[in-house]
């Protein structure tokens, strides 16, 4: 074949980025900051591992993950060889203490760049990091002296010329990538410590066949890391052995792991009543449980088990999402509507929250209507005689979770 297609030579950031593209997204980020940064610090395989957790359905953190850079490499196509340089830095924007009206000009040869310790070289080397190519890019921080100083990604314009045409001014922003300035690599001082100041193998490796290494040696560590997280959640049941002999008990609590269904457990507290007399039961509540209330979540949990059941099951699920929805609506009552002056199982009021309390009589009726509809939901309840009618259904629980839900944002407001 003689064709140009065939001729043509792909180089191996080319085939890098079309395999790259190939992999999951948490291999994509590993091969991509591979590339970019030679070696990834554990943040990064941190990052890494959290796109594969992600990705596999294996963790419900809801964290916005680090993204996944566009091209794998970074690298510009090779489909424009034509000659170019870069001609100079100006405007520059939260670069250190460099003032926005600095410029800088390289010349077609040589160009040498001297000056006093903290007179800018730096700051300009480190916009030429952050819009090439280069396996050290540090943060580019701002006029540290100046407290009034902007917390955007530091930018500048960088002037490039290509062969004897007009030079071209490219804005470049830290953080972002341009293609034609990825053509340029740059060398500087870090990367020049890593091999003048710390040991390194002696050996030759054609460009880009590095990245297999590092490559290997992340999987290895995020394997390592899934280990440990599933050993941590195979942990024995200790607390089976404070119950000595076998008992009902004893084998119920055994059977507790991190697959228990929490909706299927009931926890009630006992504590001294008023009259300080002992015995005094709270049924499905506890100061560790407060928490759990706080939304209408572990209603609409009880909401979902209800609308896949069927017959008493489903029943069951409809009356004990009601129970759950009225404690939310206590909840609510104490931390939204009062702003936590007073605290369930603390006695200790809080007077300044009173300043932040906006009362609505629109909400405090609603309360009293979700209440007793509420109330209609739940079994043996006093109310629930007063209604009557058939068995408790799914849409009903579903229809109040939505009136709690708007009634919580409405009682959230503070007095302004």
């Amino acid at each position: 074949m003689t064709s140009d297609a065939a001729a043509k030579k792909i180089s191996i950031w080319e085939a890098l980025d079309g395999w790259g593209k190939s992999l999951p997204g948490w291999q994509q980020f590993t091969v991509s900051y591979a590339v970019r940064d030679g070696t990834l610090s554990e943040e990064r395989i941190g990052e890494a591992y959290a796109i594969y957790l992600r990705g596999a359905q294996l963790t419900t953190d809801i964290t916005p993950l680090a993204a996944i850079p566009d091209s794998i490499t970074g690298r510009a196509d090779g489909t424009d060889s034509s000659p170019m340089l870069i001609a100079g830095i100006k405007n520059p924007v939260n670069v250190n203490a460099i003032p926005g009206t600095a410029e800088l000009h390289f010349g077609n040869g040589l160009t040498v760049i001297y000056g006093h310790n903290g007179a800018g070289k730096s700051g300009f080397a480190r916009i030429m990091a952050a819009a090439c190519f280069s396996r050290s890019r540090e943060r580019i921080l701002p006029n540290v002296y100046d407290a009034s100083a902007s917390t955007l990604p530091a930018s500048a314009d960088i002037l490039i010329r290509r062969g004897q045409a007009q030079d071209e001014t490219l804005p470049v922003t830290q953080g972002t990538e341009h293609a034609v300035l990825r053509r340029i690599s740059v060398f500087d001082s870090a990367i020049a410590r890593v091999h003048l100041a710390e040991e390194t193998p002696l050996g030759f490796q054609p460009a880009g066949f590095d990245v297999f290494d590092e490559v290997t040696r992340v999987i290895e560590a995020i394997s390592r890391r899934l280990d440990a997280d599933i050993a941590k959640r195979r942990s024995e049941n200790k607390f089976v052995n404070i119950f000595i002999g076998e008992s009902a008990i004893r084998t119920e609590i055994g059977k507790l792991s991190k697959d228990t269904d929490a909706i299927d457990i009931s926890t009630h507290w006992v504590d001294r009543g008023a009259d300080g007399a002992p015995g005094n039961v709270i049924l499905d509540d506890c100061p560790a449980n407060s928490d759990a209330y706080k939304t209408p979540h572990r209603a609409k949990e009880f909401l979902a088990k209800a609308k896949k059941g069927i017959g008493q099951t489903r029943v069951d699920a409809v009356r004990a999402g009601a129970s759950a929805l009225r404690q939310t609506v206590e909840e609510i009552i104490i931390r939204d509507l009062f702003k936590g002056t007073v605290k369930r199982w603390d006695e200790q009021v809080k007077i300044g929250n009173l300043k932040e309390i906006e009362w609505s009589n629109d909400v405090a009726d609603e309360i009293c209507l979700l209440q007793d509809d509420i109330s209609r939901l739940i079994d043996a309840h006093s109310t629930s005689d007063e209604f009557g009618g058939g068995m408790p259904e799914p849409d009903e629980l579903e229809k109040l979770i939505g009136r709690v839900d708007a009634m919580q944002a409405n009682a959230k407001k503070r007095r302004k």
